[in-house]
């Protein structure tokens, strides 16, 4: 079951799907990632409030509503799966974010990305584990961040990014299978 760990919808459960293709960050990693992130942000004189988010791969939306029920101001949720979509839109729904929240269907590998459309201070990157080339990955994500934006891409344990050219690696983490990177733009 996965739930809202902190802010405004403490405690409230997201919906989540039936035998679809998703893997989504487990409550215990989530709250490793809003810790690490939010000492990050207060490092860079922030707030989740200041922030703008952009949930990749967004699956659920776990990871942009968390930010939103923290304060953040809007979240673009971006997937290339209508049935994640359906399931994120439904739970940007059932908490009442659909102003602040904007859903995008995209696959950021073979689609075109207007370079600094989306200008997200903090970002959330959790691809599908080995279908993709990380390099690739990396490249198009500086097309949704700003200089100075901080995320986290979560990654298969066994995974090694060794190419961040545009980006900082500022930590990374393992929690069970999943390695997660801590970068900040520049």
């Amino acid at each position: 079951m996965m739930k809202i760990i902190s802010g405004k919808f403490k405690g409230s459960k997201l919906l989540t799907p039936d035998g679809l293709s998703i893997r989504p960050t487990s409550n215990r990693a989530k709250e490793m990632i809003f810790n690490t992130l939010s000492s990050l942000i207060i490092k860079e004189n922030k707030t989740f409030y200041d922030c703008t988010v952009i949930d990749l791969f967004c699956g659920t939306g776990a990871l942009g509503i968390e930010a939103l029920s923290r304060g953040a101001k809007k979240s673009f949720f971006i997937d290339k799966s209508l049935n994640a979509l359906r399931i994120c839109k439904m739970n940007c729904k059932k908490f009442g974010l659909s102003e602040e929240s904007e859903i995008i269907e995209l696959n950021i590998f073979k689609d075109d990305i207007l370079s600094n459309f989306f200008n997200a201070d903090l970002f959330f990157c959790d691809p599908p584990y080995d279908s993709f080339c990380l390099e690739l990955l990396i490249e198009r994500l500086k097309n949704f961040t700003i200089k100075g934006s901080i995320g986290v891409i979560e990654l298969s344990r066994k995974s090694e990014i060794y190419n961040l050219k545009g980006f900082d690696l500022i930590t990374e983490k393992i929690v069970s299978n999943s390695k997660f990177y801590f970068l900040k733009a520049h």
